[in-house]
This record gives C-alpha cells, structure tokens and sequence, in this order.
C-alpha cells in the first residue's frame, strides 16, 4: 500500500511517461508492460543510474507478480516510491533491493557480489576486491546490530534512523536529489 502521497497530475505525468516508454520495450505485447530494456534506458536516461546490477534488483522490485514486465500499477506504485516515498517505504524498498537472494536477510556475500560488479571496474587493481570486502566488513559492523553476521530488516531500520545516509549504505537504489518531487513547493521536478 502507497502512503506517500501523489497528485492526480503527477500520476497523469507517470501514465505518459510509461505509455511513452512502452514503444522502446522490445517484448512483442508491448500493451502488457514495460521490459527489463525498457526500464533499464529509464533508469539511466532519466535517474542516471548506470550499474546493472542495482537497476536490475530496482527492476524487481516494481515488478509485483514476477511476470518479467512492469506493468501499469507496478509503474506508479513503484514511482510513488521510489520518487516520494516516506523513509519507512524506502528502507523497504532498499532492503529488498539488498536482500538479492529474499531470505529477508543482507549477507555479506549478497553485498560483496553486488559491490563487486559495481565497483571493481571503476576502482580497478588486484587490491580492489579487498577493499570491497574491507568496506562491507565495516559497514556490517554499524549495521548488524544483533551480531549474527546478517542483517534483518529490524537492523536495517535500527541503523538508518539513526543514520539516514544508510539507507543506500550499499550501492544506489534510489535516485538522485533531482529526479525526486520537492514535496516542499509541490511542484514536480520530474523529468517528464
């Protein structure tokens, strides 16, 4: 269920935008929903988001019913989200995206393969995966706040309340300051 709020017009901009992006998708039905490609140019296009694998696990959580398309209702229920959601809705959200294998747990092996095929390429040198399982090894030790070497949604939330920047303490789900709604002046910022 969406708490965050959406106007009639933000969610008439989403509906363009997705009926706008179904000509892109390359599934052969395209009045079913937007693909993984589709979405995937979103993302980049759009939210600047560039690392598969975290725009692959945002892509699954739109997706409700593991049909392999965003559909309608997916789309504006994720955007909601996504865009405007309360920080309950995001640590959700974000966790998820984290919990790659949906045990309702982060391990660290989930964190370092996602880490792994986001960072190496761009830091590069044999000691980059090292750093990777440094990094990991020291984010859990603020976060697993029950010490059992995994992180469950109740440690997840302990520690984003206590530290907000958290939230995406293991590589970006959400996007950044620009794509978001300034609920503030209620006025859209979406780029569409």
């Amino acid at each position: 269920m969406i708490v965050c709020a959406v106007s009639k017009e933000e969610v008439q901009s989403l509906l363009n935008f997705f009926n706008s992006h179904l000509s892109k998708s390359s599934r052969p039905q395209k009045h079913e929903g937007l693909d993984r490609k589709a979405f995937y140019h979103i993302l980049h296009d759009t939210f600047n988001m560039t690392e598969d694998v975290f725009m692959d696990g945002v892509f699954k959580a739109f997706v409700k019913d593991n049909c392999g398309f965003i559909s309608l209702n997916d789309w504006v229920d994720g955007m909601a989200i996504f865009l405007r959601g309360t920080l309950e809705e995001k640590m959700k959200f974000c966790f998820n995206i984290y919990d790659s294998n949906g045990d309702g747990f982060i391990l660290k092996e989930e964190i370092c393969h996602m880490m792994k095929h986001s960072l190496i390429p761009t830091l590069g040198g044999e000691d980059s995966e090292k750093s990777i399982k440094d990094l990991v090894d020291e984010v859990f030790k603020i976060m697993d706040c029950d010490r059992d070497n995994k992180i469950s949604f109740e440690d997840f939330e302990q520690s984003v309340r206590k530290e907000n920047l958290l939230l995406e303490a293991f590589g970006p789900c959400l996007p950044e300051q620009q794509g978001i709604l300034n609920s503030d002046k209620q006025t859209s910022v979406f780029p569409f």
